[in-house]
């Protein structure tokens, strides 16, 4: 009895002992635990964050402080976006015009991709570039395009010091950061006659030997006739332009002095007209 005391209480130290360095060991454990439990979310979030950084980069200069601004205004950037592409056409191809004229009768067309939906629709607006002594009118100036084509009127004036020959304009089409650009050819002649409305403007037209005069139709279908015309010419030449078209044109050049006479076969009543050349 007497060993025996002292070992059941030293047996019971140790037993205390050794349950303290367990609780201890699972303290441990579970702190680490919490810890990196803990630790995988927030490097979670600095990802995205980096992500979000990287997209908004191109557009502020502090990556993540405006991202919900860079976002609006990408949104915004792209809702003014044109959603479709569109291309132009111009009738006549090449314009006709005297020094000192001004003439309406051109037209540019623009026309929509054939596979747009019918909700869809852009403001296209309109300028030109044009040499000295040329300018060039829209009417309208911009067009709301959807999916059917659009035409505007083209008006050209020509300064009285222009010399004759050819020039180039160069029209744009822009919407949002869709351009497009075509180039129309305004010729500026000396004389020019235009067949409109069966008669020929002017119906008496004196010019100097050597002289070229062109001739242009502008009627269009009237009723049942289509508005087709010729020239030709019943004493002091025997030449006869072909069958003219809208827009087609036509020129003689005069030299010898004398008096011409010419008409429309086509409209011989209506369309008759003369020329006198001087020496």
């Amino acid at each position: 009895m007497y060993h025996s005391e002292p070992y059941e209480r030293r047996r019971a130290v140790s037993t205390m002992v050794l349950a303290g360095v367990v609780v201890v060991v699972i303290a441990v454990a579970a702190v680490g635990a919490y810890l990196t439990i803990g630790t995988a979310p927030a490097a979670s979030v600095t990802s995205a964050t980096s992500s979000t950084s990287a997209t908004s980069s191109s557009s502020s200069s502090l990556p993540g402080s405006t991202t919900q601004t860079t976002s609006t205004t990408a949104s915004q950037t792209t809702s003014a976006q044109p959603g479709f592409n569109f291309t132009l056409s111009t009738a006549p191809a090449r314009i006709l015009l005297t020094p000192g004229a001004t003439q309406s009768y051109a037209s540019l067309t623009i026309s929509p991709p054939f596979n747009i939906g019918q909700s869809a629709s852009e403001v296209v607006s309109l300028s030109a570039t044009a040499p000295s002594g040329v300018s060039v009118r829209f009417s309208p100036a911009s067009v709301t395009l959807g999916p059917a084509r659009q035409t505007v009127t083209l008006g050209f004036d020509v300064s009285q010091s222009v010399t004759p020959g050819n020039y180039t304009v160069q029209i744009q089409a822009s919407s949002g950061q869709v351009s497009q650009k075509m180039g129309i050819t305004v010729g500026v002649v000396p004389y020019l006659v235009n067949m409109l409305d069966l008669a020929f403007n002017p119906s008496n037209l004196t010019v100097k030997a050597g002289t070229t005069v062109y001739w242009i139709n502008l009627d269009s279908t009237q009723g049942q006739d289509p508005g087709y015309h010729n020239v030709v010419f019943t004493t002091g030449s025997s030449a006869a332009s072909s069958i003219l078209h809208q827009y087609d044109w036509f020129s003689l050049t005069f030299s010898q002095p004398g008096s011409y006479s010419y008409y429309c076969t086509l409209h011989p009543i209506g369309m008759k007209a003369t020329i006198i050349v001087t020496p």
